[in-house]
């Protein structure tokens, strides 16, 4: 959940003033507790090898746990299965 909030603030610093003055640098996200600072690292090496927004990092990041919750139970699906046989 958080990665999504973070997008949707990263989103909205694009078009809304106000976002933009609350959360005006990275670091800013950190302190509020939406960025780790490992993430933040993360993101601002992007900043020095691609230009553009990169608010579609955190949902990626999203996507990737996602998929593995959905491996890690089938895992645990396939193995409480071979235990009953």
């Amino acid at each position: 959940m958080r990665y999504i909030n973070v997008t949707l603030n990263m989103t909205l610093a694009m078009v809304s003033s106000q976002v933009r003055v609350r959360f005006p640098t990275m670091e800013h996200y950190v302190e509020a507790g939406f960025l780790v600072p490992h993430e933040k690292i993360i993101i601002d090496h992007l900043n020095e090898k691609m230009e553009g927004p990169k608010y579609f990092v955190p949902t990626v990041w999203a996507g990737i746990l996602f998929i593995e919750s959905i491996l890690m139970k089938n895992k645990c699906k396939n193995l409480q299965s071979s235990t009953l046989l």
